[in-house]
């Protein structure tokens, strides 16, 4: 079952490289130098020049079981045409006209172990992958995840993606209802320490509820 956060979703945007346009009546640097007006060279322009770098971003949020996982993932193109598209709760990505298909949302893949691609023809080189001690979100004691990823197309037109994961993965600690049952406890450390340890010990519950996220922040913790 998913549970997306109101006010968010998907969201792709472009951008090129290159500075304003130059007003009309001024030569810019590139015109001056390459032809232009009032010069018998051809006129160039930046975009003759330059690429554009196209990036894309989606989040998600959802439960599996008695785990919580909030995910957000980018795409930057830094080799290639684009535009680059992921699709996280889909689990696509789109390089120009290549389509491919990417399990964004497994564990494996945000906690930097494995992420396998499909449709196309891909390398997958591993970045940085590290997480947080234990910490409290929206009365959910887990950990955050940062990683991240390289595919590169080795097809007739290669190209180059890195994919960064943000992750924050946790479990709501048994016998707690009250969504802001720490406040009456002194301090964070005590706070933390209880909250471990209650997930802790219902380590058996959350693994046999989330068979893919369970064990992520049974382990952390």
């Amino acid at each position: 079952m998913l549970d997306h956060k109101p006010g968010k979703g998907t969201h792709t945007q472009g951008h090129a490289a290159g500075g304003p346009e130059p007003h009309a009546g001024k030569q810019s640097r590139v015109e001056q130098e390459l032809g232009g007006q009032g010069h018998d060279g051809p006129m160039a322009t930046a975009a003759d020049t330059t690429t554009s770098s196209t990036f894309s971003t989606d989040f998600a949020a959802f439960h599996e079981g008695n785990v919580f996982v909030s995910e957000s993932v980018s795409a930057t193109l830094s080799h290639g045409k684009g535009p680059v598209k992921i699709d996280l709760n889909k689990g696509g990505m789109s390089v120009g006209n290549e389509h491919m298909t990417l399990n964004l949302k497994s564990a494996d893949a945000a906690t930097g172990k494995h992420l396998h691609v499909s449709g196309a023809k891909a390398e997958i080189i591993k970045g940085h992958h590290s997480h947080t001690g234990a910490k409290i979100e929206d009365g959910y004691v887990g950990v955050d995840y940062s990683t991240s990823w390289t595919v590169k197309g080795t097809g007739h037109h290669p190209w180059s993606v890195t994919l960064s994961f943000s992750t924050f993965v946790g479990a709501r600690p048994p016998h707690h209802h009250h969504k802001h049952w720490w406040q009456h406890l002194p301090v964070v450390s005590t706070v933390l320490a209880a909250a471990a340890a209650a997930v802790a010990a219902a380590a058996a519950a959350i693994v046999a509820t989330a068979p893919e996220w369970g064990p992520v922040v049974v382990v952390a913790l």
